[in-house]
């Protein structure tokens, strides 16, 4: 048995719930799906992390452990 770490990026809403809004499996892809550019979701990240509040949606991106046999 061994673990894969998959991540997936997703673009949640910005209020208590996060709910969905895109998924992706990397930031490029999330991007494209949400109209902007790669720079701008990174930014949005980094912005989230020393308390900016986001309007529109947030970002997150999330890693799982895939368990394989």
């Amino acid at each position: 048995m061994y673990i894969k770490q998959v991540r997936v990026w997703m673009a949640v809403t910005p209020d208590e719930y996060e709910l969905p809004i895109a998924l992706a499996d990397s930031s490029r892809e999330l991007a494209e799906r949400m109209g902007t550019t790669v720079s701008a979701i990174v930014n949005r990240i980094s912005r989230e992390r020393h308390g900016a509040q986001p309007e529109g949606y947030r970002v997150r991106k999330v890693i799982l452990d895939d368990h394989t046999e």
